[in-house]
Formats: C-alpha cells, structure tokens, sequence
C-alpha cells in the first residue's frame, strides 16, 4: 500500500510563504514575464494615476534683443488612469492538492541533475501554479479585450482592456478623426494597403521616433504574405521575416492577445502603460484551512491604459 502524505502542515507553511513573499508574488503576477511590458511602460500607483502631457507653444524667436518677450505659453493635457480591483478565489480538496504533489515531484525530478529539491520548496511551487494561471487570464483575456464589469466573474470583467479603451478615445474624440484609417478586414491580398494606411496618418515629427505597431499575430503574417506577392522573387522580398513597416521607423508586436481583431494601432512606446498597485501589502495574499480544503485568496489591482490620444494612429476596424 503506498504511503499517504502528510499536508497537515501545508496551510501553515503556504500562510507563512506567502506572508514574507507577498510582494515578490505580486511582482511574479504583474510584472515578471508579461510579455507587453516589453513595450509598455510600467508605473507603480495607488487607485488613480495621472499619465500628463506638458504641451508647450512655440518657444523659439530671434534673439540679439534687450527686451524680455515671453512667448509660448503651456498648458497639461492629462489622461487619468485607473487601477481596477482583481481576486483570486481559489478552494483546493485534498485529491487537487495529490495531484499539484505528483506536479511537483515530477518538477524535482526534471530539476535534479541540476539542483537541490530543497530549492524549490512545494509552498513556493504551489503559489507558483497559481500565479501563473491567473497571470495568463490577465494577458490573453482582460489586457486586451477586456470589458469592465464589477459585477461579473470572468477574467474579462476586471477591467477594460486596451482595445476597449482605444474604442472609448475614439467615440470621445480623444482619437482625432484624421489619425483613423478608414479601412477594411485584413486579408493576405489587401494587408499592405490596410498597414501602409495607418502609417501615412503618423505626423511627420513623430515619423524619427521609436514607434510600435501592434496587431494579431495573423494581421502581421497576412503583410509579410502580402508583401512577398506584391513584391516579386528577390531574396529581400521573399523572406518571411519584416520586423516592421517597409520605409519606416515603425517597429512590429505581434500581440496574441489582440487574436481575432482587426485593429492596427501605431503609437510612441512612451505612450502605452501598464498601471499596477502597491506591490507592498502583506494582506494581499491570505491563506485559510477549512476542514480538508485549503482557501487561497489573492487581491491586486492594475490596468492598462494609453496616454495621450492625439498620438495613437489606427484605422476603423475592430
């Protein structure tokens, strides 16, 4: 008969893990490994944050003059962002807690050759699997497409994501009308027009500055397709592999959370952000026994968001 593990004292060693890791969990769930903050910037705020824009007039004047002459006067156009509330509300029995075990030691017996089991604790393990699946509800189904709904449940729910932000822009005239393309479905015979659409409306100060393109995966193969029909047999042509749009500065993010969509949005990397909590609070993570459960709850808030309207170019479709 095999032997039957003891987890007696798993809610106590998981309460304490938790306790003097909560910030490093946070941080694993929010920030480490989201792939979009390659390209948005981070800020680290509590309920409401300020993304401002300084805009100042012309400045410049001849000079060789005695007189003072102000000219150039400024003003803030400010965007507010907001962190929306998240939670994790998780019961594991005793069979679901088996089986994260039999996970495990197959873990620390991969890990082996290379470290000490003791390395990898099966608290830290535990939370880990946690984090992970709930780091990939936020990235593929709330960043991008979602729709804020506190009443809900799904991952959807938490908050709007940055297609359903860049829509608001554009119904608000935050978005100005001639920074929309007015185009159509992307097809691998019409993703040249549809891309090449969008950049023209890039103002031209903007057109030397690190910009990003981001678009389904799809999208983006449909160009490279596109381009390679358009663009005959030379070995430049033909390769499957443009890192951006031709005779541009405009640099490619094939993101899988915008699957299914057909927005293409051009904007500055500054102008993109990931909006996170305090990452400090111990009392974000709790951990309670009941019985042969174990409760784990887990509360955080964060969002995404754009800054400054006037700098997001795309076209008209969703």
């Amino acid at each position: 008969m095999a032997d039957v593990i003891d987890f007696s004292a798993l809610p106590d060693k998981l309460k304490a893990y938790s306790l003097s890791n909560s910030s490093s969990i946070l941080t694993k769930l929010l920030i480490d490994g989201m792939s979009f903050l390659s390209y948005a910037q981070l800020l680290i705020g509590n309920d409401e944050i300020s993304l401002t824009e300084l805009v100042i007039g012309e400045v410049l004047q001849p000079g060789g003059k005695d007189d003072f002459n102000p000219k150039g006067g400024f003003k803030f156009k400010a965007r507010i962002g907001k962190v929306r509330p998240c939670k994790v509300d998780l019961t594991f029995k005793q069979s679901d807690i088996d089986r994260i075990w039999k996970s495990y030691l197959g873990e620390i017996a991969k890990a082996a050759a290379k470290s000490s089991p003791y390395d990898l604790p099966f608290e830290s393990f535990f939370m880990g699997k946690i984090v992970e699946k709930a780091q990939a509800d936020l990235r593929l189904k709330a960043v991008y497409k979602g729709v804020h709904n506190p009443t809900g449940t799904a991952a959807a729910d938490t908050m709007n994501g940055y297609l359903t932000i860049l829509k608001a822009m554009i119904t608000a005239g935050e978005v100005p009308a001639a920074n929309i393309f007015a185009g159509a479905p992307i097809t691998e015979t019409n993703a040249l027009e549809q891309f090449k659409g969008v950049k023209k409306l890039v103002a031209e100060e903007y057109r030397d500055q690190p910009l990003i393109c981001l678009a389904a995966p799809s999208k983006i193969e449909a160009y490279m397709e596109d381009y390679q029909i358009t663009h005959g047999s030379l070995p430049y042509n033909t390769e499957f592999k443009k890192s951006g749009i031709e005779g541009s500065n405009i640099r490619f993010i094939a993101e899988p959370s915008m699957a299914g969509s057909n927005r293409i949005i051009i904007t500055p990397e500054v102008n993109i952000f990931w909006l996170a909590n305090n990452l400090a609070n111990v009392n974000s993570i709790i951990i309670e026994k009941e019985k042969r459960n174990i409760h784990v709850l887990m509360d955080f808030e964060c969002a995404p968001e754009f800054g400054v309207g006037a700098l997001v170019w795309t076209n008209d479709q969703e």
